[in-house]
């Protein structure tokens, strides 16, 4: 069993296409500290993709409390010409199959596909995931829904660290039917 934590920064094609300097500094400052985030809770980076990354941990609390660390070093961070960079998070945790450094596999998928559906600085998970973090998150159950391409709708739900202010627990734009847009 695997926790996977996928990551994307919300917004960077506009970034990029505008200010490519002042996100090129930004994407290194992001990377920075969202490493050190995970290699502090034994996070394993299997890949990337343009400005995210896709993290195996060997315990859900150990991927919660570095999504935690990360969206708190962002929100911190000193962000080139002010052009704060915030980014959703999605985890999903169960068997995968690993080859060559990479993992493969329904679950891998399911985590993107959550990952896809929260919004900047939300940590979305599948309900079965988080079962037993009642000491370190609050859980807000944000019922079935079903993800692109996946049969069965799942529960998900947002996680935030306790004592948190509450943040946007809608899910991100959902095309007809409750299905994933892209």
């Amino acid at each position: 069993m695997v926790a996977f934590l996928f990551t994307d920064i919300v917004g960077s094609t506009r970034l990029w296409e505008t200010e490519p300097d002042v996100m090129r500094r930004a994407l290194e400052l992001h990377d920075e500290l969202m490493c050190s985030s995970f290699r502090a809770h034994g996070g394993y980076v299997f890949a990337t993709g343009g400005d995210g990354f896709a993290v195996a941990f060997q315990e859900v609390r150990h991927a919660v409390a570095a999504a935690f660390q990360a969206q708190s070093a962002l929100r911190s961070a000193a962000w080139p010409a002010n052009r704060e960079v915030t980014v959703r998070m999605g985890m999903h945790r169960g068997v995968a199959n690993p080859r060559g450094g990479d993992f493969f596999g329904a679950n891998v998928n399911r985590a993107a596909r959550i990952m896809g559906l929260a919004h900047a600085g939300q940590l979305l998970a599948s309900q079965a995931s988080v079962e037993s973090l009642e000491t370190i998150a609050e859980i807000e159950v944000l019922g079935p829904h079903k993800l692109r391409d996946v049969a069965e709708p799942m529960v998900l739900v947002a996680v935030r660290p306790l004592g948190s202010r509450s943040i946007n627990a809608a899910l991100r734009a959902l095309g007809l039917n409750g299905v994933e847009r892209r």
